[in-house]
Order: structure tokens, then sequence, then C-alpha cells
């Protein structure tokens, strides 16, 4: 079967209108998914005009469904083998691995010299297992059963969730959303949205923490405006509106139903009580003896405290680190070879103890484990946003 009989039978009909439900393709691939049959990956090439309905940038597709794949009964569940196939598409960002670790890397992307932006799965051979193209920046993937969840930057404000095993795709609108988000046990999702007021006559940009429930229903939680006192920074005059808390983090932690979130340019992580609203500890760097920040990926550490990504100040080396409440280091990782990222950044531990580690704009994401680098992956040039790990791919 050529992508023709595909076109003409009605198989990728209407993109526009079904985006990503049964067709992902970019720059580099088209993948067909339900009527087609098995996930198929298709290279393409520039400089050849194709279908007006499958147009995107004058490339051309050079294959299509194939004859097996047409004859695929979609009622039934594909076998992880061939859903996840090692893909090996000129395009996509290449990954440098060096060492072995167990399981599966949920990576999102940004290239900022093509202005292109992805997720991708990694194995332990740097081997994308599954790859899509988004629309824009995403800062933040997570796994959830079957499916990943990402977030959308920029004026859109969206929350999506991709199904790996059917293809398909479901936006949850999230008004003003920017860099994190959580997910609920529930189904209820919540993010941070940036907000905008006038204090002593002058624009000052915030944050709060919204929550969609399952049923539609939108909540705020917390309001930097109504919690904290505004305060100026270094960073204040940088952007107008003023720059204020510039948020980037997020966690929820069951143990006290409260979020963890990170506050950028103040150096500080809060502990936001989900039922009032209102903050109950503060960790500042201010004063501390080991200061840390500017951070990112806050979550919660077990037996007390808190884990994340301390970017660190401009010229030093950035670390993996874990504080008590008291401003107490209890646990730090920095890389022999010093690697520094100021922007973006994430600190994940896995179901078996290891710590994986994304350095951002430094284009390196990499696992530590009993305190010995066990891995690393690097793409130049690539920036690299918080990840999520898994220990086998859906069946």
């Amino acid at each position: 079967m050529t992508l023709a009989d595909c076109v003409a039978e009605g198989r990728i009909e209407d993109y526009s209108a079904r985006r990503r439900a049964h067709v992902q393709f970019s720059r580099r691939r088209l993948r067909l998914r339900g009527p087609c049959g098995k996930l198929t990956a298709i290279r393409t090439e520039p400089k050849h005009p194709v279908s007006r309905r499958c147009a995107l940038l004058s490339w051309i597709l050079l294959a299509a469904c194939t004859d097996d794949a047409a004859k695929v009964d979609d009622s039934g569940a594909e076998p992880a083998a061939e859903l996840f196939p090692c893909d090996d598409f000129p395009g996509d960002p290449r990954f440098e691995v060096e060492g072995a670790i167990e399981g599966y890397l949920l990576v999102p992307w940004y290239d900022p010299a093509n202005d292109d932006a992805g997720i991708v799965v990694l194995d332990s051979d740097g081997c994308s297992r599954l790859s899509f193209d988004v629309p824009s920046f995403v800062t933040a993937a997570r796994w959830d059963g079957d499916a990943i969840w990402y977030n959308q930057m920029g004026n859109v404000g969206a929350i999506h969730r991709y199904d790996m095993r059917t293809g398909e795709a479901t936006t949850i609108d999230a008004p003003d959303a920017h860099h994190d988000f959580v997910l609920h046990p529930d189904g209820t999702v919540a993010w941070l949205a940036e907000v905008v007021e006038t204090v002593d006559g002058e624009e000052v940009a915030g944050d709060v923490i919204r929550e969609r429930a399952p049923d539609g229903t939108v909540r705020e939680v917390w309001n930097a405006f109504e919690d904290l006192e505004v305060t100026q920074h270094s960073a204040w005059d940088v952007n107008r509106p003023h720059a204020w808390t510039h948020a980037n983090g997020i966690a929820y932690d069951p143990a006290s139903d409260s979020y963890l979130v990170s506050l950028y340019y103040l150096h500080q992580i809060l502990e936001v009580e989900r039922l009032t609203g209102r903050h109950t500890r503060m960790l500042s760097a201010d004063g501390l003896a080991d200061e840390f920040g500017p951070q990112h990926a806050p979550s919660p550490r077990p037996g007390g405290g808190v884990r994340m990504f301390d970017n660190a100040g401009a010229g030093n080396p950035s670390r993996l680190l874990e504080m008590g409440w008291d401003g107490e280091v209890l646990w730090q990782w920095r890389s022999e070879d010093e690697l520094s990222a100021q922007v973006l950044g994430d600190m994940h531990v896995t179901s078996t103890g290891m710590v994986i580690g994304s350095f951002g704009v430094a284009g390196v994401v990499l696992a530590v484990v009993d305190n010995e680098e066990a891995w690393r992956a690097t793409s130049p040039g690539v920036a690299i946003g918080r990840l999520d790990w898994r220990a086998e791919l859906p069946e």
C-alpha cells in the first residue's frame, strides 16, 4: 500500500482537524496509526512537492504503510517490540552515550538554533524508542501508564496527553501555563501559571497554581501576590512587566497534601498547603552558609527536606542537591568536569535509587549510582527539560 492509497481511502484525512490522532509527522518523518496498521516510520527528504493534505515544508514522503501493516487488525494490542523499535532517523537530536543504565528516559528537548522541539524516549544505548515533534518548547514531560503528558510553553497555554499505544492525543486547556505541571491519581492536573498585577503603579509578573478536576472545574490553589510580599531582586528590571517570582518547578507531596514550588529569581522553595493556599514552610538561600540557587525541579525528599537541581550562579558548577528545610545540605553531587547549566535542569530519583540529572542547556543527561557517574548522554546544542524514567515500556 502506498501513501497515495492511504490518502485516497481517507486513512489520513483531515489532518488539521485530527492533529496527532492518526498521524505524526514533521520535517523528518511521518507516523501512521489506526487504519494504516502498525506504527510506521517514514523517512523524508527535502525539495520535493507532496500532496497538499500531507504537505509540510516541501518535504516528500518516500514510503508509507506496508502491505503487512495494512492487514493488521487495529482491535488487537500490538507488542512493544513492534510499537517501539529502535529509530535511527537523521535529524533527531543524536545523543552520544557513555556507560550503561537500566530503564528508559522520557526526554523533552529543544533546539534553539533551528527553533525545533520534541520528545524522545531513550534507552541506555541512546537509541530512540519513540520520538515525536511538538509545536513549541516543552519544559516538562511525564509518564502516566501507557500515556505521555507534556506541557506547551508560549501563548497557547496547554497540557497534552499522548497515548503511546494508539497515537491518540488529547489537550487540556491550561491558561497561562508554563514550566511545569503535576498529575494526580484521580485525574486532576495542576500547573503553574503567570499572572500580572499592578504594584505601586508598576506591572509585576507573579505566579499562581491552578488545578483542573476531571469534571473540568478549574480552581486557583495559590496566588503569590496573596501569600508573599513583593520584593525586588537583581533581575527585577530584566523584563516588563517586572519579573518577580518566575516559578519554574512544581511537585506534589502526598504526605502533607502540599505542593513544592520553586521560585527561580527569589532563590526560594515553598511548601504550599493545597487546602489553604498558604505556604507553611520556606527554604530560602538568603543567609545560608551553603547558598543555593537559582534552582529548578523541586521534589519532596523521603524522610524530610527537598530535592532540587541547583543551577548555581553564573560561572559555578551546577549540582544535584538534597537539603533540609533548615538549610542543611543532606546530599550533593557535582560532575567531575563541573558541568554548568544556568537555564533548565532536573533532579529525578528513580524507584531503584538511581539519580538522574538533566543539565538543561548543557545538553547533558546523566545517571549517578552510589555517588559515581554511571551513564551520560550528550547532545550539544540541545536544551533538555524536566524528564521522567521508567523501568519498562508498555507491553
